[in-house]
């Protein structure tokens, strides 16, 4: 079995019968019990006052189709990101090969899989980039109606 792919399973919610999630982490990644098990264990632990909601891991491809169907079936919610088609995105991306909406498009994509107190520090930080007027024109566009 050929574990060369890897993927990104990020966790939106928290799974309430870990059993069944690790029990498929098993089937994916070819791992024994404890170790799908310890690594199930990954998400969604504080580390700095942050939570960690994804882990990647090596992958069995023929599985991936029923993997995924097999998560919608968890308490959880959960996200799949193929790493090579995000690495990919991210080097076009870099050399300068993409729209403005792309790159908006692919940090919102990023942005949306983190916890509301990342998200709320990566909005004040972008926003603190900006200049007030334009902050005042978002304000007005957005929130006075």
């Amino acid at each position: 079995m050929m574990l060369g792919n890897k993927i990104r399973i990020i966790q939106h919610k928290q799974e309430l019968h870990r059993l069944a999630f690790v029990k498929y982490l098993k089937e994916i990644t070819n791992l024994g019990l404890k170790d799908a098990k310890d690594l199930a264990d990954q998400l969604h632990v504080q580390t700095n006052g942050l939570w960690n909601n994804s882990i990647e891991v090596n992958y069995y491809p023929k599985v991936l189709d029923e993997f995924k169907h097999n998560l919608k079936g968890c308490t959880g919610e959960y996200t799949v990101v193929n790493t090579q088609e995000w690495d990919r995105e991210i080097k076009l991306l870099s050399i300068g090969l993409g729209s403005d909406f792309e790159y908006v498009e692919l940090i919102a994509k990023e942005v949306s899989k983190h916890d509301s107190q990342y998200i709320e520090n990566f909005i004040i930080t972008i926003l603190s980039e900006l200049e007030r007027t334009k902050l005042e024109t978002i304000f007005k566009n957005h929130f006075n109606e």
